[in-house]
């Protein structure tokens, strides 16, 4: 869950199911209403007083229109090149590119590795490429070519281009015609903190006085703020495939973040996040064979690019830390044990009598070889981090690779798992031949289903080809063997469940 406030939840939760009246109950305090055109200097306004308390990677600003969106990244950027928070603009085509820049990739691209709606910082700029930290932590190089083509700032997003976003603060610009059901949930659920919303209405007011009552032009009063509620909560009541203004809809819609992909991959039932998605749909990506061998050529390189981080160097400082920690609390246990220790006591003729001396000396001598040995470990910690220069950005860098590793591995998964599926369903002769026709009884169907699904799975992930029988060949060594060999347990397994009886050496075609 974003939202840190239990009573936006909730308050959220009842927008989505279609009460309204509740949510903008709650919200009343954090909407701003705008009869006249000074909607987008106080949306502005409060932006960057978000950007100066959380920064700009955790404040955006939301629109429905493009035109409106332009506007606010055009101002939003301007304010940002004021402050002195942008180096000096570079032209990539027709977009202007500055160090500092926020920007949002607009398309998926398996050698750039970067997906529709990433998200991210401009580190450097060059004639030829644009260095992006990502928000989920990693460095990307973008081309020039697919800067000038697909990149935009970012400053101001979407509602479809927040879809998957977490930030602490939004500010929602929006006329009341804009704040249809699933724009309006998804536009005001995109933050762990505040969300302000700023309603323009100019265009109603506008309307009102324009009025022509009995062919007469009749002058009438700006509605009221009670009465611009009033709209906006009928408006949060029409479902966007009602709305007429189709021109308000983005061109391009975007995914969100990685770091919330498990939000879209929830059930319909287990949270209204993805019924505002259904709302407002997002072009779903193929699933093919193609798209198969993307996903595990960019895990192959994820891969190799955590595996080139020094890595080794960075568990040595971790041995070191502990190695210290583990060194500090013994001398502080022995210090202790010395503090505890009586003190000496003089006799009559004032000497001094110590009937711990011995113990006194052994633990004052470990207490000087403990700090001795912190003072050594202090001196290889600072070796290493020299070693190593930044030690906490490549922990920052290996927990966004390991994140990013992660959700490929789940979709390389997904990919494999839908495309075994639609195979198994059209009964390929490899299945045929291994298991027999399917059985026309339930469990034995189910049985046949299992087994040629896993056989399915291997031979789609080891890209065996559709004209090869069984498993293929058994590779002679590696990990790919292990998986040859799991798959033809579980094939032989099933043969066995099923009474089939085939040529053995049938799936170890050469």
């Amino acid at each position: 869950m974003r939202q840190r406030d239990i009573a936006e939840r909730a308050a959220l939760a009842r927008l989505h199911a279609g009460d309204p009246a509740s949510y903008l109950r709650w919200a009343d305090g954090q909407i701003a209403v705008h009869s006249d055109s000074d909607g987008l200097g106080s949306a502005l306004a409060d932006w960057h007083a978000a950007v100066a308390e959380h920064g700009p990677a955790q404040a955006v600003l939301i629109a429905r229109r493009q035109e409106t969106r332009a506007a606010l990244n055009d101002a939003a950027r301007a304010q940002r090149r004021a402050s002195g928070a942008l180096g000096a603009d570079v032209a990539y085509g027709t977009v202007a590119i500055a160090v500092g820049d926020r920007v949002i990739c607009r398309r998926n691209d398996v050698d750039v590795d970067v997906d529709n709606g990433t998200r991210g910082t401009v580190r450097a700029t060059h004639a030829d490429r644009v260095v992006l930290e990502t928000d989920a932590g990693t460095i990307r190089d973008l081309p020039a070519g697919y800067v000038a083509e697909h990149v935009e700032h970012a400053y101001c997003l979407t509602g479809h281009g927040m879809q998957g976003g977490t930030v602490e603060h939004a500010t929602v610009l929006a006329s009341i015609r804009d704040l249809t059901k699933g724009w309006s949930y998804t536009a005001l659920s995109r933050t762990r903190g505040a969300t302000r919303l700023h309603i323009d209405a100019s265009e109603t007011a506008a309307a009102l006085e324009r009025a022509d009552v009995g062919g007469a032009d009749v002058v009438v009063e700006p509605p009221d703020r009670a009465q611009i509620l009033a709209r906006a909560q009928a408006q949060m009541l029409v479902r966007d495939d009602e709305d007429l203004a189709v021109e308000q809809l983005p061109v391009r819609p975007a995914p969100g973040r990685v770091d919330d992909r498990e939000l879209q991959r929830a059930p319909a039932a287990a949270s209204p996040e993805l019924g505002a998605q259904l709302a407002e749909p997002e072009r779903d990506r193929p699933v093919s064979v193609d798209r198969l061998v993307a996903l595990q050529h960019q895990h192959a390189r994820l891969i190799a690019q955590r595996a080139s981080l020094p890595l080794a160097e960075l568990r040595q400082l971790d041995a070191i830390a502990a190695e210290r920690t583990r060194v500090a609390g013994q001398c502080r246990d022995v210090d202790e044990r010395l503090q505890a220790l009586p003190d000496p006591s003089r006799s009559m003729l004032g000497r001094t009598r110590d009937p711990h001396a011995a113990k006194r000396a052994r633990l004052t001598a470990a207490v000087a070889a403990a700090d001795q040995q912190l003072a050594a470990l202090d001196t290889q910690a600072e070796r290493a981090k020299r070693t190593l220069g930044q030690p906490e950005a490549i922990r920052e860098e290996k927990a966004g690779l390991d994140r990013r590793i992660s959700e490929l591995e789940h979709d390389t998964r997904q990919v494999r798992d839908q495309l075994a599926d639609r195979e198994v369903a059209a009964r390929p002769a490899w299945a045929r031949e291994l298991l027999g026709e399917r059985p026309e009884q339930y469990k034995r169907a189910e049985q046949w289903d299992r087994g040629a699904r896993d056989v399915a799975r291997y031979r789609i992930e080891h890209h065996v080809p559709q004209d090869t029988r069984g498993l293929g060949p058994e590779p002679a060594r590696g990990p790919a063997r292990g998986h040859w060999r799991q798959a033809d347990r579980v094939l032989e397994q099933t043969q066995r469940r099923l009474g089939v009886e085939v040529d053995r050496d049938l799936h170890r075609e050469r």
